[in-house]
């Protein structure tokens, strides 16, 4: 009487088929192994030539070559599908369009012309560019870095909490909000990136300097951490030789209270100084 395991262990060394004299007979349990496991050898064939099969089939899915139906489809939709049922949206442009000055010289021709900027990549961010508002020519210019989302949203650069936390602020060095005309660096919100880049607020310069000699503003009242970490030379060359003063964003100031005590004392030495 001969254990199947025994078998199972030859065949495993790959030692070839093992011969048994004639009349040896194996003990019931071992036989059914014997069947399981010829059972399961024939089941690890099956599955190898389905592997096999899938792999060829997908071969043949990557080399072959678009019919020329398939082509004229293409060249011919626009906006083609994709295979989620989605429409592929057009590229960005990664060249820009110098801005153009020329025809600007009034607030509403300002307005026309940003509408339509393409100087930089914000023109795919913005909902609408916002020029300034306010008295022109003004006592004082306020500036601030680039519209909030919040700003785009509602079509104007201060709305809400905010602008009557600038009206307030403007009382504080004796100035109504007719006084002062108020407007960004950078004319569009950054809705994706955030914040503004060096290239974005240099394509915006041109449009700035219109405002600013617009205004024939006598100060200039800057608001946002960027102008408090600029370098003094930088904002001597910004601001010329007009008196300015840098605090914080009104919108800062409403979720950042511990800072108001510091913006006012700057305000009150600012309003000394006009």
């Amino acid at each position: 009487m001969l254990s199947s395991r025994y078998l199972h262990l030859h065949e495993a060394l790959g030692l070839g088929v093992m011969w048994l004299k004639q009349g040896a007979h194996l003990e019931a349990d071992d036989a059914q192994d014997i069947q399981a496991a010829a059972e399961e050898k024939t089941a690890e064939k099956a599955a190898s030539a389905a592997s096999s099969a899938i792999s060829h089939v997908r071969s043949k899915s990557q080399t072959a070559k678009p019919r020329p139906a398939d082509i004229q489809a293409l060249l011919h939709n626009e906006n083609p599908k994709i295979a989620d049922n989605t429409t592929r949206l057009p590229a960005s442009p990664t060249v820009f369009q110098t801005a153009d000055t020329r025809g600007i010289d009034t607030p509403e021709s300002l307005a026309a012309a940003l509408s339509v900027c393409q100087s930089c990549a914000l023109c795919h961010e913005r909902r609408q560019a916002l020029s300034g508002s306010g008295q022109l020519p003004a006592r004082l210019l306020v500036l601030c870095e680039n519209p909030s989302p919040q700003d785009d949203m509602n079509g104007a650069l201060f709305s809400g909490e905010v602008d009557i936390l600038l009206t307030n602020m403007l009382r504080a060095v004796g100035l109504r909000r007719d006084d002062a005309y108020v407007t960004a660096q950078v004319k569009c919100a950054p809705n994706i990136s955030l914040y503004a880049s060096k290239q974005q607020k240099t394509a915006c310069r041109v449009y700035l300097k219109k405002e600013w000699e617009w205004s024939q503003a006598k100060a200039v009242l800057l608001l946002g951490e960027t102008f408090q970490q600029m370098p003094p030379k930088l904002i001597a060359r910004l601001c010329g030789s007009i008196p300015y003063a840098i605090v914080p964003h009104p919108a800062r100031l409403l979720t950042n209270g511990g800072k108001k005590a510091a913006a006012w004392q700057t305000l009150r030495r600012f309003a000394a100084s006009m």
